[in-house]
């Protein structure tokens, strides 16, 4: 897990997104990225070899948690937020379990909110930002730790593009 921004702000908003690191087909028969899998991007309908990507950004636009890996949403989501107290979490319908939210509430007062509307709107442009201008889709490497200082190299290179309000 990585942080990476200011992590004062009352509200986060959470979201996950697939990044394949070779072609479908030749996944299973590849001998490198032996802890990858396949993954479903839900917004193309298309399986990818694989991780997940999920990310939490704050009000002010900035990364401040991601986590990559082949486990659910869910479970990438609740690693994430263990540092966290009292707050509240945007998130959509690919992080749904109603014991963990209870749990997550009880233990640290943290209240996830699936929401649709509006404010997913805003992490989505993220996500669609570093995979068409940041190459987040066209990581094509051959070991895991190229692959990881690849993808957390973009995602730094996302945080600082919005802390130094560069053109987009």
């Amino acid at each position: 897990m990585q942080k990476l921004a200011n992590l004062n702000s009352f509200g986060l908003v959470a979201d996950g997104t697939c990044v394949g690191v070779m072609e479908t087909i030749r996944g299973k028969f590849a001998k490198s990225f032996r802890d990858a899998r396949f993954v479903k991007c839900a917004s193309k309908r298309e399986w990818h070899y694989g991780f997940i990507l999920e990310a939490i950004i704050d009000q002010q636009g900035l990364i401040a948690f991601a986590n990559v890996g082949t486990q659910a949403e869910i479970k990438q989501l609740e690693y994430m937020l263990d540092d966290l107290n009292d707050r509240w979490v945007l998130d959509d319908d690919g992080n749904r379990g109603k014991d963990i939210h209870k749990r997550l509430w009880d233990e640290k007062q943290i209240k996830i909110k699936l929401t649709g509307g509006k404010e997913r709107q805003w992490i989505e442009n993220v996500f669609g930002y570093m995979k068409e201008k940041l190459g987040l889709n066209k990581i094509r490497v051959r070991t895991t730790p190229a692959f990881l200082s690849r993808l957390f190299s973009i995602l730094c290179a996302y945080n600082l593009i919005m802390t130094l309000n560069l053109p987009i």
